[in-house]
């Protein structure tokens, strides 16, 4: 039975911890030993679930608080499922983690639920919170849910092997779960032992999963449960995998063409002066260019989409610039200011209060998109500050339309020293419209290794993904949309 040092006080919804740095910083260590995206992605997000709570539940327990598996043998299990497992005192916590915020249901594999020895007590689903600056990232723990509940009043999806339990029947009082493991200890019932497997039916086995697209769906459940449950199997099946991997490094960055990003910033103080909507290069415009090529009643937001300066750059407007300046510097919501720090971009150039507000604003706030619109309406009237900032886009073609329009990747970038902080977003010409289900936006490190990955949900206007490059580093982009793809090459 497990021992309280102190009363926990705990939310009763949700409970909110924030992230350890370290435990992001680890957690990107262990991208590259990943078979796979996806598996990188359940490595990256279940070391930090895992680390953030036993990091807090160490400091209300007597009892020990240790990953249910050796970090070791952990790639071997994220190269196929989601989930990890901590171990607290007698009881078993299974910990499902994501970005996705407001998750409608809590999917746990089926292996966590009816696979012997891989049962839990408890059934957390997580999610997390990650910024692009370590220390302000959090995760909510936003309910429960006990094997019982799963097997009777979720969804078994036979086809995908995955329990389902609505949002609505979780358990959001984290406070009853600690009762719970106080009075009753462990709730799990053990399934009945999988059928002995003879060793060379392993191997016809492991060679059948090894070559499978979805290794965990290629065998019937006995089996492939076997080959999970023993460790010696499971880890054959993982070198195999990385091997394959190996194999098929042709795609990787090495030897591709590159686009210099550095050079954008440049470029953007020869269009300012000349007053131009310039073609960037392999396709990269202004927005200002893009904006006039795409003119419709659905255009997007001014302050996304800019607006060309070269129709009002040259005018003079000290009262607008005052006034707008006033605005910015008053109480107001998120969209005035991004339109305030727009117009800015459009009227202000060399002018000291503008350019003055400007970086007093990006200064002052935490809020990361108001903190590139402004960088990047400063570069349109004082593109020499070193807080000046540049974006540009680039139609692409998947086959598909958005809102009758093509999509757009746009880069956002801001100087910061010898790093350069990034934004990539993906959304439809006019930003309103649904992105198609399922498109993913990657970023790949120099070697081709996925380290980030955003994919579309059915209500999803745009996918964004930030981060920092430092000088001479090289990655990619890469956009896909089923057998439809595009991959750009960058360095610093």
């Amino acid at each position: 039975m497990l021992k309280l040092k102190t009363a926990m006080a705990t939310p009763k919804n949700p409970l909110i911890l924030e992230i350890p740095p370290t435990a992001i910083t680890a957690a990107e260590t262990l991208i590259e030993t990943q078979a796979n995206a996806e598996a990188a992605w359940r490595a990256y997000y279940h070391h930090i679930a895992l680390a953030t709570l036993s990091g807090w539940l160490a400091t209300h327990t007597q009892d020990a608080v240790t990953p249910w598996l050796p970090e070791t043998e952990r790639a071997s299990v994220w190269a196929h499922i989601e989930g990890a497992a901590l171990q607290w005192g007698e009881v078993r916590l299974a910990v499902f983690a994501s970005e996705t915020i407001g998750q409608a249901t809590l999917g746990v594999p089926q292996e966590w639920v009816d696979l012997p020895g891989w049962v839990a007590d408890y059934y957390l689903a997580v999610e997390l919170h990650l910024q692009v600056e370590p220390e302000e990232s959090w995760l909510t723990v936003t309910g429960y849910a006990t094997q019982t509940m799963l097997q009777e009043q979720g969804e078994q999806q036979t086809s995908e092997r995955v329990y389902r339990l609505s949002r609505e029947a979780w358990v959001t009082d984290l406070n009853l779960l600690l009762l719970s493991q106080r009075l009753f200890g462990r709730r799990r019932q053990e399934p009945e032992p999988l059928p002995t497997m003879a060793p060379e039916q392993a191997r016809t086995s492991l060679a059948i999963a090894a070559t499978h697209e979805t290794p965990r769906l290629s065998l019937p459940f006995e089996q492939w449960g076997a080959l999970l449950s023993q460790p010696d199997w499971r880890s054959q099946l993982y070198q195999q995998q990385l091997a394959i991997l190996r194999e098929d490094e042709g795609d990787r960055i090495e030897g591709q063409s590159t686009i210099p990003l550095r050079q954008w910033f440049t470029e953007l103080g020869m269009e300012v002066q000349a007053g131009v909507q310039k073609l960037v290069t392999q396709g990269w415009q202004t927005l200002e260019a893009l904006a006039e090529e795409f003119q419709s009643p659905e255009a997007v937001l001014a302050y996304r989409f800019e607006g060309s300066y070269s129709r009002d750059i040259t005018a003079p407007f000290p009262t607008a610039v005052s006034s707008v300046v006033d605005l910015l510097a008053s109480p107001t919501d998120k969209e005035t200011q991004l339109s305030a720090m727009h117009l800015l971009g459009q009227i202000g150039r060399g002018n000291p209060d503008a350019i003055s507000a400007l970086v007093k604003f990006q200064r002052s706030t935490s809020d990361l998109d108001l903190q590139r619109q402004a960088a990047v309406s400063l570069g349109k009237i004082d593109p020499s500050h070193p807080a000046a900032g540049v974006r540009r886009g680039k139609v692409i073609d998947l086959g598909v339309r958005v809102g009758q329009a093509p999509l757009i990747l746009m880069l956002t970038l801001i100087p910061e020293g010898d790093k350069t902080n990034l934004q990539a977003r993906l959304n439809g010409i006019n930003d309103r419209a649904l992105l198609p289900e399922n498109i993913q936006l990657m970023i790949m490190d120099s070697d081709g290794s996925i380290f980030r990955e955003e994919r579309s949900r059915s209500h999803d206007q745009a996918l964004q993904i930030a981060f920092r490059a430092s000088n001479g580093d090289q990655f990619g982009i890469r956009v896909v949309l089923g057998e439809e793809s595009l991959t750009e090459f960058f360095d610093i």
